[in-house]
């Protein structure tokens, strides 16, 4: 009996949409927190520190690549790009990827492909 309890609970643990929706929220945030920090810096400079401040995304390994959050975060990872690099929302996602190493966001691209 104990063990099927275990086992839907690692099951609903799988979805992962609320852990997604947690570290996008959280990386959202980060980002905010980065720019209103270091607004007055080059972009090189700015990007540095977007790479180092705002890239943990421990256990973004596990989730599953058909939940439709990933889509949700790899949106907000794009548009968290742009708005380093003060581009206009209308440039191509494909060109983000050469301008910034940031590794989500290759990591998602590559993956969806």
């Amino acid at each position: 009996m104990l063990r099927n309890v275990h086992v839907k609970k690692l099951a609903a643990d799988f979805s992962n949409t609320e852990d997604i929706r947690y570290l996008r929220n959280r990386f959202v945030a980060q980002v905010t927190n980065c720019l209103w920090f270091f607004n007055k810096l080059k972009y090189n400079v700015k990007l540095k520190l977007f790479n180092s401040y705002c890239s943990s995304m421990y256990g973004c390994e596990l989730w599953s690549l058909s939940n439709k959050s990933i889509d949700e975060f790899a949106l907000s990872c794009r548009r968290a790009v742009r708005r380093v690099l003060c581009l206009p929302p209308r440039t191509h996602s494909h060109l983000l990827p050469l301008l910034n190493e940031f590794p989500p966001t290759a990591h998602l691209t590559h993956q969806q492909l």
